[in-house]
């Protein structure tokens, strides 16, 4: 089941930056299945819903036809130049490659580090993975990369991290080989993970209710974050201020000198880096990949004494924002006003029941019985935990966990169940019961019983 409102649908297209989370989460309810979504971001780093669907599993068919009703409904990626980021899971790759080969795929980069931690530990390694993928400069990430060459040798037949690192392709995971289109610098698919946690009574209803829950949130979300835009009385963003802001501190170890017409070059830490501000790029590479200026720009922008808004992209700007959020979702009559369909009937999934297993059918087989607490065997071992009473005519919860022992003399071996249940008994029938157990067992038979 496919669900893209046109409202969500042309405020994206309006204004939201062209990045979109690929990502599939679990639901809770009879029917289980999958929630495949597809997020975007706004202006204001804030996600925004575009699509969603409903499968029974995650995966190459399912990403397949889902991708290409969303392509169908937003265009395709050659025309608008579209950018996704995902884990790479369960057929996504392989379909967006099918679907859509020109498009830039990024790779969410704690899942790619989860798998690359698995073959080589250790904090150095981690850090210096995660420099080379978070810098905007590409001989900055070269040099980075013989660092890790140089700690993580190949030894014998085993793969070094450098050769780890350089099969996965560059356009995929470090920050400086990204298209500057997007203004966007993310590199982890928080898009997504972001919106499977914003609808957390969602993934345990029906699969009607899910996409009414989710409907619902949308309408209160646009009216909430519209309004709020409204009385905000700044050129850009709030949550890109705090960037600009972050940057303009930084900006005071920087030494610009101007070389004419709008060219300057900032010494940064004893590092020259070269600045064009009409082309709003810099040599460090994140003025033209963020949409933003970077400390180095800042710096040449205040030898002039000129506006920094002015530098900052249009995608990131109170205009555009309100752009995306101007679009209405039209409202839907509740299910007693629906009217009476002509077409066949739609049916539910069919709930799939765990296959049971020999021990889940019957715990206790036809040649063992749940032994009462008037006749526990003499092999029997009691571990006693009590809780604190309310009050004294309060009975004790007794944990009893006991072993039963079942031989069998033709394959000559002893197979152990061991169960444990929960009763509620007083203190008087807990010692009669603990009295029918032989403590003193020989040296003999505590050898040979099995330990619980």
């Amino acid at each position: 089941m496919y669900f893209c409102l046109c409202g969500l649908k042309e405020g994206f297209l309006d204004g939201c930056r062209p990045i979109i989370g690929l990502d599939g989460c679990f639901l809770k309810s009879i029917y289980k299945g999958q929630l495949l979504t597809t997020v975007g971001k706004d202006g204001n780093d804030n996600i925004y819903l575009i699509a969603i669907a409903y499968v029974e599993i995650e995966k190459y068919d399912s990403w397949e036809w889902f991708i290409n009703l969303l392509l169908w409904d937003i265009g395709s990626p050659d025309e608008k130049g579209w950018t996704f980021i995902s884990n790479g899971k369960k057929g996504l790759l392989e379909a967006v490659s099918s679907l859509a080969p020109n498009a830039e795929h990024r790779f969410c980069l704690r899942h790619m580090y989860n798998n690359f931690k698995a073959k080589f530990k250790g904090q150095q390694l981690k850090k210096l993975f995660w420099k080379a993928a978070s810098t905007y400069n590409v001989k900055q990430h070269l040099r980075i990369m013989s660092e890790i060459q140089r700690i993580s040798p190949k030894v014998r037949a085993l793969q070094a991290a450098y050769e780890w690192l350089s099969e996965v392709p560059t356009q995929h995971w470090p920050r400086c080989f990204f298209p500057s289109r997007t203004k966007c610098d993310t590199i982890v698919n928080n898009l997504s993970e972001s919106f499977n946690s914003y609808i957390p009574e969602a993934r345990e209803q029906p699969i009607i209710d899910i996409f009414e829950t989710i409907r619902r949130k949308c309408i209160a979300r646009i009216q909430i974050k519209r309004t709020g835009m409204e009385k905000y009385d700044s050129e850009v963003c709030p949550n890109i201020c705090k960037r600009i802001e972050r940057q303009r501190q930084e900006s005071r170890h920087c030494f610009p000198t101007w070389a004419g017409q709008d060219k300057y070059d900032v010494m940064h830490y004893m590092e020259n880096h070269i600045v064009f501000l009409s082309e709003r790029h810099c040599s460090c590479g994140m003025f033209q990949l963020v949409g933003y200026p970077c400390c180095h720009a800042i710096a040449a922008i205040n030898y002039h004494r000129l506006n920094v808004d002015d530098y900052v992209d249009t995608y990131l700007k109170k205009e555009m924002y309100l752009k995306v959020y101007s679009h209405m979702i039209n409202l839907v009559p509740g299910m007693h006003d629906f009217e009476q369909s002509t077409l066949g009937k739609v049916y539910p999934p069919s709930v799939k029941s765990k296959i049971p297993t020999p021990n889940s059918r019957n715990p206790f087989p036809q040649s063992e019985s749940l032994f009462p607490l008037d006749d526990v065997p003499q092999t029997s071992q009691f571990m006693k935990s009590t809780q604190a009473s309310q009050s004294k005519t309060t009975e004790v919860k007794k944990t009893i966990l006991y072993s039963t022992y079942n031989i069998n003399a033709d394959a000559n071996f002893c197979a152990t169940k061991v169960c444990t249940i929960l009763f509620t008994i007083s203190d008087a029938e807990y010692s009669t019961a603990f009295t029918k157990t032989n403590p003193t067992c020989s040296k003999k038979e505590k050898t040979t019983s099995p330990n619980v």
